[in-house]
C-alpha cells in the first residue's frame, strides 16, 4: 500500500473518530437544556428528603431537570404523599410537577413497587427491581 492511500486511510478514519466526538457532544449539550448547573441538584435534594421507608431503584433526570422519573419500593404507601410534598420545599423541584403515580403491591413480599414522572412516557410495563 502506497503512502498515499495510508495516508487517506487515516484521515478518513480520523474524520470518522471526529463525527462520532461531535454526535456524542451534541447528544450530551441536549440533556442539559435548560439547566447549566448540572443534575447533582437533583440528588441532593432526594438525598435531604430521606424518608427511611422509601427507597429507589431508578433515578433518570432528563430534558435539563424536566423531565424526572423515579421508581422504587416504599414499605407504607402513606409515606410516598408527604415525600412529594416535602419535594415541593426544594428550589431544584420549583416547577416540576409529577403527572404520573402508580404503585402495585409486590406478589413477593408487603413491599410497595411505585413509580412516579413528570410526563407520560411509554416505560417499561414490570416494576421488577
Amino acid at each position: 500500500m502506497t503512502d498515499l492511500k495510508k495516508e487517506k486511510l487515516q484521515l478518513k478514519r480520523l474524520k470518522q473518530v471526529f463525527i462520532n466526538k461531535q454526535n456524542a457532544l451534541n447528544e450530551l449539550s441536549t440533556m442539559v437544556v435548560g439547566n447549566n448547573k448540572g443534575l447533582s441538584g437533583y440528588f441532593s435534594a432526594l438525598a435531604r428528603k430521606n424518608i427511611e421507608p422509601i427507597w429507589f431503584s431508578h433515578i433518570d433526570v432528563y430534558s435539563g431537570g424536566q423531565q424526572i422519573v423515579l421508581k422504587g419500593q416504599a414499605s407504607d404507601a402513606k409515606y410516598i404523599p408527604d415525600f412529594v410534598s416535602s419535594l415541593k420545599e426544594e428550589p431544584v423541584f420549583n416547577g416540576i410537577n409529577f403527572k404520573l403515580f402508580n404503585a402495585q403491591q409486590s406478589e413477593n413480599d408487603a413491599l410497595l413497587n411505585f413509580i412516579l414522572q413528570t410526563e407520560i412516557v411509554h416505560l417499561e410495563a414490570s416494576y421488577e427491581q
